[in-house]
């Protein structure tokens, strides 16, 4: 088999557009972080969004969340606003809204790699340095984002299977 680095794959935005090409590491990598699909296995993709869309997505997130850092709660001015990724992306997590929330600056590069529950206990470990965290609001935090979490991946589910079962049907 051929290097992973030498393999190129052709890229398409999601409007059918032919965007610069990419090697096999990277495009499984986008595969497994739901960036992109596959048109056919180990040849093209399909991002299953613009870099336009994914900016949108994120000022979404943070209006929605009213500016406010989901850890520590503090108020933060738009254009200092970050995104964290609820479960890190180098831990499988996605860039679908129910992974995505409004953080602080400090919050988010102090949480790193940690998920959320990995991060509470690690602030349990240094109480002394989180003292601007309050733990019982960030702890029901982690209950609310769990239930959203549970809920968009049971319908993402239901999605994935449709759609199989419609190329299912429609091939035979």
């Amino acid at each position: 088999m051929k290097d992973k680095k030498l393999v190129k794959i052709e890229v398409y935005s999601i409007n059918g557009k032919k965007l610069p090409s990419t090697n096999l590491k990277v495009a499984k990598t986008m595969i497994r972080r739901k960036k992109a699909e596959w048109i056919n296995e180990n040849e093209s993709l399909t991002l299953l969004y613009s870099k336009s869309e994914f900016k949108a997505l994120k000022k979404l997130v943070i209006e929605e969340e009213n500016r406010t850092c989901y850890i520590c709660k503090a108020v933060i001015d738009v254009e200092k606003a970050t995104i964290d990724h609820i479960i890190p992306k180098f831990k499988g997590g996605t860039d679908y809204r129910y992974n995505l929330a409004c953080s602080c600056l400090r919050c988010n590069e102090d949480k790193k790699n940690f998920t959320l529950r990995q991060y509470i206990r690690h602030i349990e470990n240094n109480i002394e340095k989180y003292k601007y965290i309050d733990l019982k609001y960030l702890k029901k935090q982690l209950i609310e984002r769990r239930s959203e979490y549970e809920k968009a991946k049971k319908e993402e589910n239901i999605r994935l299977d449709r759609a199989t079962f419609t190329k299912t049907v429609k091939t035979r």
